[in-house]
């Protein structure tokens, strides 16, 4: 296997307003795999097609095993990618279509059906070699993908959103052939995927917002402590508490609140609760301690739990998970505590305009020569 680097890639598609990747940059060490996660448009399938060769960026290096690459096609990178979809050769039956990869390597037909075997053995299609990939099902078509994927036995695995055309179960269960595979080949992965569940498969994600990473942490770190309200927002369920923090602690409608020493540091800063943080008292009893009164506006079943969304008393949208068997009405009043007053709350810088965020680096001269991409192979031609 090998190691992958993306390092400091900018890129701006032909005519586009703004780069589609600003510094991006993503490293998978040997053996490793590091999911990418953004909203639409973050610049995600940039970033796999950069680092696949298929695009050329303006600026930046790809690395693999530390050499640079930037100039490579895809075929002496290296690697190889996985499509959404399967992209099989309808000419080709099962084990044809995985016995690709070696065959254009230049081993034998009998020795590249060999393989092929050995790789469908081991996406559970054992005996299926001789199958018209079109009898297929969704499901065994991205199982053949992938097999012909290994099979072409590269030192990295790019995947783009590969199971996202799949339905609940059968992602499920692509997700824990995964992780077989994982377990008996080690191979080096860099995935793409809008799944933040997904995304939990690999050891670390890289959250790409407006072609910038704002974050790379293992997925529970993110989810417990978010770079940015960006972040936050894009995985959903916090409550966005702006303040401003002095001396460890944050100043806000709540009343005061410490904040952990690795957060924001001094200045304007936005406290990010998990929903299920917080909980409801009466209005009439306030209570000791930090919170706001608030309305109750919705409620939302999730599951065997309800979420509420609420109007606290300056204005602010709050959301508060309830425990197990209680539920609220529209237009009552509580107050918003958090569950655990004296932990130190998380905080990050504000970001909205006005407040001293952090400033973008510059962006690199444009390279005028516009990315020529033709049957996997990249090429630059002029403007």
């Amino acid at each position: 296997m090998s190691t992958l680097e993306v390092r400091d890639v900018w890129h701006r598609y032909p005519d586009a307003d703004a780069p589609a990747l600003r510094g991006a940059s993503v490293a998978v060490a040997d053996g490793e795999m590091v999911s990418v996660v953004g909203p639409s448009g973050s610049g995600k399938s940039t970033l796999l097609r950069v680092a696949a060769g298929l695009l050329r960026s303006t600026s930046g290096e790809v690395l693999v095993d530390g050499r640079d690459v930037a100039d490579q096609p895809t075929e002496r990178r290296d690697l190889t990618v996985m499509f959404q979809h399967p992209l099989l050769f309808e000419h080709l039956d099962v084990a044809g279509n995985v016995a690709f990869a070696p065959r254009l390597a230049g081993s034998g037909r009998r020795e590249a059906r060999r393989c092929a075997r050995r790789y469908l053995r081991l996406v559970h299609l054992e005996g299926m070699d001789s199958r018209d990939v079109a009898s297929l099902s969704g499901g065994q078509q991205q199982r053949v993908a992938l097999a012909r994927a290994l099979a072409a036995e590269r030192g990295a695995l790019l995947l783009d959103e590969p199971f996202s055309s799949l339905d609940r179960e059968l992602r499920a269960s692509m997700h824990d052939l995964l992780v077989e595979v994982r377990a008996a080949l080690a191979p080096t992965i860099l995935m793409v995927t809008h799944d933040l569940d997904e995304a939990t498969l690999a050891e670390s994600s890289v959250v790409l917002i407006d072609g910038r990473v704002h974050q790379h942490a293992p997925m529970t770190e993110i989810y417990r402590r978010p770079a940015t309200v960006a972040v936050a927002r894009l995985l959903g369920g916090f409550t966005e508490i702006a303040g401003t923090v002095r001396d460890g602690v944050h100043h806000c409608a709540w009343g005061r609140l410490p904040v952990a020493a690795e957060g924001a540091g001094d200045g304007a800063a936005v406290l990010l609760v998990r929903r299920e943080a917080l909980r409801l008292e009466v209005d009439a009893d306030l209570g000791a301690g930090p919170g706001i009164g608030a309305r109750v506006v919705r409620r939302r079943p999730i599951g065997t739990r309800v979420v509420v969304s609420l109007v606290g008393d300056d204005d602010s949208p709050l959301e508060v998970e309830l425990p197990v068997g209680e539920d609220v009405r529209p237009g009552a009043r509580f107050r918003v505590v958090l569950s655990d007053r004296r932990a130190p709350q998380w905080a990050v810088r504000d970001e909205r305009p006005g407040s001293a965020a952090p400033a973008l680096a510059g962006e690199p001269e444009e390279d005028t020569r516009r990315p020529v991409v033709d049957g996997g192979r990249s090429s630059v031609g002029p403007a």
